[in-house]
């Protein structure tokens, strides 16, 4: 199948996600030089449709399952999704050190509203037994690991989940608008730590940083296991402002180095 039939198709999922090039959503950040959009199918944020009920409510995961059981352009295993969900869930809650969480164990039925369920007990679990420990935004941080895991479960490079916030970069990109930054791709390992790579002649290469320096604060703010839409705000900022990043390189021993880079327009 063609690419243009497949964001068609795509586009069935209303509001809920954005789909986008794979390459584009690994190296989203604040601080995103160039990047190539092949195509979006949606930019709203499928919380607005419940406004003013709760917009992190397990329900929206019910409602993720089965728009994809229904609406993805080949039959999916019922499975998947559930598992996806669960992995993403384990995934934010072992980066928070909270390796030992128990998720509910479900087995799918092949019945869309009945998965659909299951998705969102298994959300409303994490919620109320881990929210807390996540984090200031916990609610809103399983919800969207919880999401993140359903679509990524198809693994198909063009259905993906956007947090509102990146829904906003997204926006921001296409629109052309500039903004104060470092001139950096960013990447979230599995473990929470930030990676950065450096383009050439940009701010963050013209300190000294190297490819695959691991962040550890920025403005003398730990960073591992924040998501990386927050980190991406944390490191722009207006244009002439200086922003503080003591980072180490991935490989070798763990030496601290401290950057101190004065953003600029990154068009």
């Amino acid at each position: 199948m063609s690419l243009r039939p497949r964001f068609v198709l795509a586009a069935f999922f209303t509001i809920a996600f954005a789909a986008v090039a794979l390459l584009f959503v690994a190296q989203r950040a604040g601080t995103l030089g160039r990047g190539h959009v092949l195509e979006v199918a949606t930019t709203g944020d499928i919380r607005d449709l419940f406004a003013p009920h709760d917009p992190n409510g397990p329900f929206i995961a019910d409602l993720a399952l089965r728009r994809l059981e229904n609406s993805y352009y080949k039959p999916v295993d019922p499975q998947m999704p559930i598992a996806g969900e669960v992995s993403g869930l384990r995934s934010l809650l072992g980066s928070k050190r909270n390796a030992v969480a128990s998720l509910p164990g479900a087995t799918a039925t092949g019945n869309p509203g009945t998965d659909g369920q299951i998705a969102a007990k298994i959300l409303a679990y994490a919620q109320d037994h881990y929210a807390a420990a996540v984090g200031p935004h916990g609610r809103d941080d399983l919800t969207d690991a919880a999401l993140r895991g359903i679509l990524k479960s198809v693994k198909d490079p063009y259905t993906v989940y956007l947090s509102p916030a990146e829904i906003r970069g997204l926006n921001e990109s296409l629109s052309g608008g500039n903004f104060g930054g470092i001139g950096v791709y960013i990447y979230q390992l599995k473990d929470g730590r930030i990676i950065v790579q450096p383009i050439e002649q940009l701010p963050a290469a013209r300190a000294g940083m190297k490819p695959g320096e691991v962040v550890d604060s920025v403005d003398g703010r730990p960073v591992r296991g924040v998501p990386i839409d927050r980190v991406e705000t944390m490191i722009r900022g207006e244009a002439g402002t200086v922003v503080r990043l003591r980072a180490h390189l991935y490989s070798g021993p763990v030496t601290e180095h401290s950057y101190a880079i004065v953003r600029e327009i990154i068009h």
